[in-house]
């Protein structure tokens, strides 16, 4: 059965959900095609381009579209853009952290190259296979490797700080810029960043008092938009799946209609034979008994010695008679017995 990706529409024929394989964009947002539209590289936007990797997604996808992980650096703060393009990891789209390159040479973050072929065992560039034929499918070991080197480069390249437009005027090499945002820097963003959140503040007080003053109030509303939306993503699901549960159910309900009648069927049969060896039974038993009293009677008639009669020249025609009658008694008796 073709896989079924709820929530996505394709953006090329408008079709949702997108069912079969789905080629999501790497560099856009939120750029989906179904594998009938792929082929020709439709481009809906100015936007999107023909030359933007696609991700090919087999296995069904229940979120409204592939969250990316915003596991690289923030390319925006690398002082240098030339360099930010050069070490971009096209999945994430910023600066690759924890570089893994693979034998075609391309190279993407670690969280991002993981997440990329589990939906598809392939370089998310140039498609190259990344298991053998005769590797095992679900063996979950492919041939990237740590190229120290890159690492150390991406390390290097200079940056600023991320509150850098809040007068933090550090700049630094990149492999420092964490334990400067944790020890040195004295912004911070709020920890419910990652809920919707984009308060910054100075640490200690002021953010204290953000978290027990007004910014409550504003965690709760966003608490309640996420969880509308995620309501609205399931009730999204439940309606794309809808076609598909009612048909399994109808075939549920047919197989199990089968079920019922072939067993009908086996019981009526079973039924049959039953009756048919007690009746088996029964002949058997009257043939038993039409043996013993042939076998009776056989003894009998044997058992009778006949008087003999004087000797004359001239049988009579009664005597004649009687002889056949008793040869032909027998001789029946005898075919009967054993022709039953």
């Amino acid at each position: 059965m073709a896989a079924t990706h709820p929530g996505i529409k394709c953006d090329g024929c408008q079709t949702m959900p997108v069912r079969g394989i789905r080629y999501q964009c790497t560099v856009c947002p939120n750029f989906d095609l179904c594998e009938k539209c792929e082929p020709g590289a439709l481009q809906q936007s100015t936007k999107h381009l023909r030359s933007h990797p696609m991700l090919k997604l087999t296995a069904s996808t229940n979120t409204g579209y592939i969250e990316r992980h915003s596991s690289g650096f923030d390319s925006g703060l690398i002082l240098d853009p030339k360099a930010a393009e050069k070490y971009k990891c096209v999945i994430c789209l910023q600066v690759a952290k924890d570089v893994l390159i693979l034998p075609c040479q391309h190279f993407f973050c670690s969280v991002c190259l993981q997440y990329a072929v589990q939906a598809e065992p392939k370089c998310p560039l140039c498609r190259v296979n990344l298991q053998r034929e005769d590797e095992d499918p679900g063996k979950e070991q492919y041939p990237w490797s740590i190229d120290l080197k890159l690492r150390e480069e991406i390390k290097n390249l200079k940056t600023k700080c991320k509150f850098h437009d809040l007068g933090c005027l550090w700049q630094e090499r990149l492999e420092f810029l964490d334990t400067h945002l944790l020890k040195e820097c004295k912004w911070q963003e709020c920890p419910f960043v990652i809920h919707g959140c984009q308060t910054r503040c100075r640490k200690g007080a002021e953010m204290k008092s953000h978290l027990n003053g007004g910014g409550s109030a504003e965690h709760m509303m966003l608490f309640e938009k996420k969880i509308e939306s995620m309501q609205k993503r399931i009730d999204m699901m439940a309606k794309d799946l809808r076609p598909e549960m009612e048909m399994f159910s109808a075939q549920v309900d047919g197989m199990h209609q089968t079920t019922n009648q072939r067993i009908d069927l086996l019981e009526k049969n079973l039924e049959t034979l039953n009756r048919d060896i007690k009746l088996i039974g029964e002949n058997i038993a009257s043939a038993n008994n039409n043996m013993k009293n042939g076998l009776a009677e056989l003894a009998r008639i044997s058992s009778i010695t006949p008087t003999p009669a004087p000797v004359q020249q001239n049988f009579s025609i009664s005597s004649f008679v009687a002889g056949a009658l008793t040869v032909g008694v027998i001789t029946g008796l005898g075919c009967w017995l054993f022709g039953k």
